[in-house]
């Protein structure tokens, strides 16, 4: 199972990704485009803020997004060495993006001079910045957040995200699209992408690089099918939390005991981990379902094995409610 699961740490995003996230955002929009901008790389994971990069030294930062308030423009205006300061680290590459308010930006346009055509600059609209501030905030959370890129296919399963994992003509793909068919969400299919964020959760994803293809499928016999035109916009879903990771195999698997649950280790989380044969009758979809359903009883505190021991062991079934 390690060899499936590298954990690897980003060193930069890129501007085009930032952007494609600002999109979303409808009360921001990008001035000045350039298509240069799109190679521009990001490598600070904090956003900044005028106070901390003016107390720096030169060269303290390397490719941050700096997000300036009201505050912030007062002093700008106010001493001379701060804007000297900011203008510096523009010019030094340790500021990438500036993220600015637009009414503020009109009254201080020419303060800020050609420093607004040398870099991406966003601007936000809403004057209760707390919100986008916090938006930004957890986006640079998360792109930087450590990694694992794995072959296989991914699920939602009654709320439940599942990676499906299993050597190449095991069937992942076929028993993912059974599950869709059921009326279950399809995530991704091939290159997955697990990211440990927040540092409690592991979402699950594609790991695909084009948004083109991220819910495209391949079935052997068939050959490539897109889902989300297939099967519409209701049977997709970007992302989920991993709860569970099954494994098909064209081997025979060893009877597990009642309550004696695997894991497999992920970030440091353990993962409940099922292995089902194609050898076994019954369908492993149906088989998948009920094991999520049996997780999510857990979660409530009901475990089927523990009643079972509780029983055998001479204790009253009263007690199970």
């Amino acid at each position: 199972m390690k060899k499936n699961f590298k954990i690897e740490e980003p060193d930069y995003v890129l501007f085009k990704d930032f952007a494609s996230f600002l999109a979303e955002e409808h009360d921001a929009e990008l001035i000045f485009k350039d298509r240069e901008f799109e190679k521009i790389k990001i490598f600070e994971r904090n956003l900044l803020e005028l106070p901390e990069v003016i107390n720096s030294p030169e060269g303290f930062y390397k490719g941050g997004v700096l997000y300036l308030t009201t505050s912030a423009f007062s002093v700008l205006k106010q001493q001379e060495k701060a804007l000297e300061r900011l203008i510096n680290g523009v010019n030094k590459g340790e500021i990438a993006v500036l993220v600015v308010n637009a009414d503020i930006l009109k009254e201080t346009f020419d303060t800020l001079g050609d420093l607004v055509k040398k870099l991406p600059v966003v601007v936000y609209k809403n004057e209760e910045t707390s919100y986008f501030k916090n938006r930004l905030k957890s986006y640079l959370n998360f792109c930087f957040s450590p990694f694992a890129l794995c072959h296989g296919s991914a699920v939602e399963v009654f709320g439940e995200g599942v990676l499906v994992i299993g050597e190449s003509g095991a069937g992942k793909s076929e028993c993912v699209l059974e599950l869709v068919e059921r009326g279950h969400l399809f995530i991704a299919d091939d290159l997955i992408k697990l990211v440990n964020y927040p540092p409690s959760s592991i979402l699950l994803m594609t790991g695909s690089q084009s948004d083109r293809f991220k819910f495209f499928m391949e079935l052997r016999g068939v050959g490539i099918i897109d889902v989300l035109r297939t099967f519409g916009p209701s049977k997709v879903k970007v992302k989920s939390e991993l709860a569970m990771i099954v494994e098909i195999t064209n081997e025979d698997v060893k009877e597990r005991s009642i309550d004696r649950e695997k894991t497999v280790q992920i970030f440091g989380k353990p993962i409940p981990f099922f292995t089902f044969s194609v050898k076994e009758r019954g369908l492993i979809p149906t088989r998948i379902e009920t094991s999520i359903l049996g997780y999510k009883l857990k979660k409530f505190g009901y475990e089927t094995g523990k009643v079972i021991r509780e029983v055998l062991g001479g204790e009253s079934d009263k007690k199970v409610t």
